[in-house]
């Protein structure tokens, strides 16, 4: 019987029941198969996954290099921001890695991390991608439930659309018709819809909401890739660089982000460990 530690860490918050869950699973060599990483993840307590090695032969504690895979249930992801953000913090908070970066090999590509504040924050180097102006026909805006929006914009390259409303009031209101979007012909790409404010009084400088029923997440709890284009989307509007973004779900999650060169974004935001223990593989 092999004993495989896992924890589970609610990412871009410091509290319990808030921000985005995710479970880890350290590994020391890869498993046999996709199938036995997804049934481990399909019995994680959490809908994401992360499954970590060191590739440089060394210690959790001294490694630089990791391969990281992200699967739910029923399939690998290309992608997982807050389930790389977990890891980060497992590794230099439990087990106080001494890399001052870390870099993960995964599907997307390299992902850098590394840690600031006395393990107190934790931050990624994330591709963004372009935007484009976007019209929203009328149709697509009942479903999304929009009376009204200021302007909207499309990324191709991520399938996403963000469309910007007038207060963080409607942005709370906004309650997607999801089974109707399914079936959404007219914008046959998408795969995330982003609602997005801006409102002055407020510690953030934009919120959002994310929607994505075309991957069986109606309302995501805190997403730090498609924060990266949020990022590209009030760069232009602002001429700002940096931001401090909330997305205001039902356990909501803050998320500093820095726009790098080259499409690039630092997302940086707080971990909360919140269980551990072992996963016994037979």
């Amino acid at each position: 019987m092999q004993r495989l530690p896992f924890f589970v860490v609610n990412a871009f918050t410091d509290k319990q029941f808030a921000g985005n869950p995710a479970s880890v699973v350290l590994l020391d060599k890869p498993l046999a198969s996709p199938e036995v990483y997804q049934g481990i993840a399909a019995e994680m307590p959490t809908p994401e996954t992360a499954f970590l090695t060191s590739l440089d032969g060394k210690s959790l504690s001294d490694s630089a290099n990791f391969e990281l895979r992200w699967f739910l249930p029923s399939v690998e992801l290309k992608m997982c921001g807050h389930a790389t953000l977990a890891a980060t913090a497992i590794l230099y908070r439990r087990f106080t890695n001494s890399q001052a970066t870390l870099v993960f090999n995964t599907l997307y590509g390299s992902i850098k991390a590394f840690q600031e504040l006395n393990n107190q924050i934790f931050g990624l180097l994330l591709k963004s991608a372009p935007l484009v102006t976007h019209h929203l026909a009328s149709d697509l805006q009942k479903l999304i439930d929009l009376k009204h929006y200021k302007q909207a914009a499309y990324c191709a390259e991520r399938q996403t659309l963000i469309v910007e409303v007038n207060t963080y009031k409607d942005l709370l209101a906004v309650e997607p018709h999801f089974k109707n979007l399914l079936n959404y012909k007219q914008l046959d790409l998408a795969r995330v819809v982003l609602t997005t404010a801006s409102e002055s009084g407020q510690i953030q400088d934009f919120s959002s909401r994310c929607f994505c029923p075309w991957i069986s997440i109606n309302e995501d709890a805190v997403s730090a890739a498609t924060h990266t284009l949020l990022a590209e989307y009030w760069r232009y509007k602002t001429y700002k660089s940096s931001f401090l973004a909330y997305q205001a779900s039902d356990r909501g999650g803050y998320l500093s982000l820095d726009c790098d060169t080259g499409h690039q974004v630092w997302v940086k935001g707080k971990a909360a460990i919140v269980m551990e223990g072992q996963y016994a593989l037979t």
